[in-house]
């Protein structure tokens, strides 16, 4: 694997980002695109400054090799240690996913089930608690002397209520961390290549189908579709917990939102509005009327 010095590229934005949700364009890395007269077409994926807060950089880095080995990405051609990664560009085939691509492509089923081989993979990554997680992001985002978005104490007081019954079991596997739509290309024979990593770990798969939920639903299709088609069977019960582990995605993403604020360098990049977004996205999951009994059966 070649060095990122060594390739000696005179970078440029990538000025065809789709935001990821309000205010959130490219989220945790700022992309470019170049040209190698070996490699041809590169894309580089450069951490934002508020990346380190998140995760080891190092992870993202093996998973994206992880992916690529699987044909599940595009191919890593280098990367340093703060996690900046190059690969090949894929661009002239592919395109972003979007909500709307999704819906009227029908990829949903493809989709999903890219998510359930990525849970194959065989990876160097931390396993990861969604609950110690959040504790861990809020907890950031306090010491950057930043407080959530109005509503969120109200939903981190609620979670407190049910957080004992999601911790981590032995049932773990790989997962992308981050169901956002702009971490996949979508191809032309429905086929589906991750290019995010930056929260990849080993995680319940239960947390898995609920970031799929909280993401997709009820856009693409409703809550039990999507959880059904990712799990593969129908679990009340599983069903259940993915709801709950939707509504800590949901304020792990405030959290994230605000780390990000504290730390941005750049006056386009306004990602407090997407911790805004994700917070109202939980109340409402609050106030659904079958909200108690999946507390009940979780």
């Amino acid at each position: 694997m070649d060095t990122v010095a060594e390739l000696a590229i005179a970078w440029e934005p990538q000025t065809s980002i789709v935001p990821a949700g309000p205010g959130w364009w490219s989220g945790n890395t700022t992309v470019f695109h170049g040209t190698h007269p070996e490699h041809g077409s590169l894309i580089l994926r450069q951490p934002r400054a508020h990346r380190s807060a998140l995760g080891d950089p190092a992870h993202a880095v093996a998973f994206a090799t992880a992916l690529a080995s699987a044909g599940l990405g595009p191919e890593v051609i280098a990367s340093t240690s703060d996690g900046a990664i190059i690969t090949r560009d894929i661009g002239e085939d592919h395109h972003l996913a979007t909500l709307s691509r999704v819906m009227s492509g029908n990829l949903l089923v493809p989709l999903l089930a890219a998510h359930r081989q990525v849970g194959t993979l065989t990876a160097d990554l931390p396993e990861i608690d969604s609950v110690d997680e959040l504790a861990r992001l809020v907890g950031v985002a306090a010491r950057l002397g930043m407080s959530l978005p109005d509503g969120a104490e109200a939903v981190l007081q609620e979670i407190s209520t049910f957080a004992p019954k999601l911790h981590a079991t032995s049932e773990t596997h790989v997962a992308t961390g981050d169901a956002m739509l702009s971490n996949i290309m979508l191809g032309p024979d429905t086929s589906v290549a991750f290019v995010g990593g930056t929260l990849a770990g080993r995680r319940s798969r239960t947390a898995t189908a609920g970031m799929l939920v909280a993401e997709l639903a009820p856009y693409v299709a409703a809550p039990e579709e999507v959880f059904e088609t990712f799990w593969g069977s129908w679990d009340a019960r599983a069903y259940a917990r993915a709801q709950l582990f939707g509504i800590i995605d949901d304020i792990r993403w405030a959290a994230i939102s605000r780390i990000a604020t504290a730390r941005s360098t750049h006056p386009n990049f306004a990602p407090s509005f997407l911790g805004g977004v994700r917070v109202r996205h939980a109340l409402a999951t609050l106030s659904d009327p079958a909200y108690s009994s999946w507390k009940e059966r979780a």
